[in-house]
């Protein structure tokens, strides 16, 4: 076989099997198809990338000795698949990123298995792998999902009275690019806080935060101890989000549930306060453990971001 020809039989492959992972991706974007599979499942995020390892390399049958195709050929269907996924807008650079590291490990890893017992295999009865997610993301579904509670808290103190620190927890000023420093997660696409707005409805005291690139939140005022402490329940229902992969995927998902967050001034020496934020919230999956890995992490960034911004607002 001449180096043109495997070129090709190497791009097709490729394409296959990046192929395979965007059909999948896109019946689980369909409503008519939740009941089946789904984005935010064990199915999406282990068995899809161990069918798009087995494909390039079933396909092409490369020696033996060639593990690094074997492990190579995999990661790029995966790569395609993934940008196809972005530049359409099924998914952001967050949630590619937490699909990146299951999906490169399982898919290279597959790669390599797949390619050491390839001579065991045989092409028509192996391609019915092909079908796997279709068999298990239903099965899975009628399992029931574990519910765990979670709570991220971060502090910063703060050179001023606490009398000036409540006043900024209840309704946040508006927060400057200067004062807030942006970080990893902001420049891929997690909405920064702008300011929060105080409002009564019916007797009953709410607020509004605002976020760049139009995302707000509406919460409810649940507790009030002056200077010392304030917690908000927050209403995803009145809130208003994006039509975006992020929101869509986290926000509106009923797996993923905002508790509350609150706020504790805590005095310290004369003049100065322990600033605490808190933030609580419940996750419903077959994978509670990693998508608190990344939840945790997300929301650890915004606290301790929003209270040096705050604290930054406080100082001028």
């Amino acid at each position: 076989m001449d180096n043109r020809h495997m070129d090709k039989r190497k791009a097709l492959s490729v394409f296959l099997g990046a192929l395979y992972g965007l059909v999948f991706r896109l019946f689980a974007e369909r409503e008519d198809f939740d009941s089946y599979i789904s984005v935010d499942s064990v199915t999406f995020l282990t068995i899809v990338p161990i069918v798009i390892g087995i494909i390039p390399v079933l396909l092409l049958r490369p020696a033996r000795s060639l593990m690094l195709m074997n492990f190579c050929l995999p990661l790029l269907s995966v790569m395609l698949f993934f940008l196809v996924a972005f530049s359409s807008g099924l998914e952001d650079i967050v949630c590619l990123l937490i699909l990146g590291f299951p999906y490169f490990l399982i898919a290279g890893l597959t790669g390599l298995l797949t390619g050491a017992i390839a001579r065991y295999l045989h092409n028509r009865k192996t391609m019915l792998v092909l079908l796997l997610p279709f068999a298990t993301g239903p099965i899975e579904k009628k399992l029931p999902s574990p519910s765990g509670q979670y709570t991220v808290r971060s502090e910063v103190v703060i050179h001023q009275p606490d009398s000036v620190v409540w006043s900024a927890i209840l309704s946040v000023p508006e927060l400057t690019e200067h004062e807030f420093n942006e970080g990893f997660f902001n420049r891929i696409g997690v909405p920064r806080p702008v300011r929060s707005v105080l409002y009564d409805s019916s007797g009953r005291l709410y607020r509004k935060g605002y976020f760049t690139d139009g995302l707000m939140f509406n919460e409810a005022v649940d507790i009030v101890e002056p200077l010392r402490h304030a917690r908000f329940l927050i209403d995803l229902k009145s809130s208003h989000l994006r039509n975006k992969p992020l929101d869509k995927h986290i926000l509106r998902n009923s797996s993923f549930r905002f508790g509350a967050i609150s706020y504790r001034i805590l005095p310290l020496s004369a003049g100065s306060v322990r600033l605490q934020l808190e933030c609580e919230y419940e996750l419903s999956t077959k994978m509670n453990a990693y998508a608190d890995f990344w939840a945790s992490r997300v929301i650890r960034d915004f606290e301790e971001r929003l209270l040096q911004a705050i604290r930054a607002k406080l100082l001028h």
